[in-house]
């Protein structure tokens, strides 16, 4: 950690020590300006306009030129710039490229724990899903499982630098749990046994609602025909109540 930090403060103090003189070398440049404006402006007041003038055309004794002090204290600054930016690309990536292999173990022991205990099948840890696991970006890891007929695939992903799910940069690790002939043929007998008592137990349920929807339908009928009877039993008694009786008289007989 130690080294990290010489590293990355080595070249910022270098630059500043740079910068510093580079304020040095500006400020002794407008100091020489300075001087010079100076210089005409006594020569004015001692000499007249016209040597002040002759003076001014002359320039600054070796001065128009930027002084050697300031153009060495740019090339340091630019140079120590152009270091300190490579310096810091360099530690960067180097930085990045400790995290993005940290994480990759990481999620490889996650994935093979994963398929260990599919394989032991003696309780489950780890689940689908995000884990309790962050990477090196504090992003947690997120565990997937696919079930196929032939095996099962197992998911291990980070989100990597960006955070993004299922983006470019991101960490897996894919692991299968191959399923033996045994597995397959009791996967299948397990489907089978489920089948059969699934379709059975729908028979069955057929059955009682039709046992319960039989004295429903029939107690209607029984109860309309029970009317019915009833109807027609006390029509005829009326029909026999309201007849007349007969009446014999003897008009045919003669008397004797």
């Amino acid at each position: 950690m130690s080294d990290l930090l010489a590293i990355i403060f080595a070249p910022l103090i270098a630059f500043f020590e740079a910068l510093l003189g580079l304020v040095i070398a500006v400020a002794t440049l407008i100091a020489e300006i300075a001087n010079f404006f100076l210089e005409l402006l006594i020569t004015a007041l001692f000499k007249g306009i016209t040597s002040a003038r002759e003076r001014y055309r002359q320039g600054p004794r070796k001065a128009s030129e930027v002084p050697g002090p300031v153009v060495t204290a740019i090339l340091t600054v630019g140079f120590l710039v152009v270091v300190a930016v490579g310096f810091t690309f360099l530690i960067r990536n180097g930085i990045q490229h400790s995290r993005t292999a940290r994480t990759q173990d990481q999620v490889d022991a996650l994935a093979d724990a994963y398929i260990a205990q599919l394989e032991k099948d003696d309780g489950r840890i780890l689940v689908p899903g995000p884990s309790d696991q962050h990477d090196a970006w504090d992003n947690a890891i997120v565990l997937q499982e696919n079930d196929y007929i032939v095996g099962t695939q197992v998911v291990v992903r980070s989100n990597g630098p960006d955070g993004r799910p299922n983006s470019a940069d991101d960490i897996s690790a894919v692991r299968y749990h191959k399923t033996t002939a045994k597995e397959i043929r009791d996967q299948f007998v397990d489907k089978a046994v489920s089948e059969f008592g699934r379709f059975f137990n729908k028979q069955e349920e057929v059955e009682d609602q039709a046992k319960v929807e039989e004295p429903i339908k029939n107690g209607p009928a029984d109860a309309t025909a029970t009317s019915d009877e009833n109807d027609s039993t006390s029509e005829d008694e009326k029909k026999e109540g309201w007849k007349l009786p007969s009446l014999k008289f003897g008009w045919d007989k003669k008397e004797e």
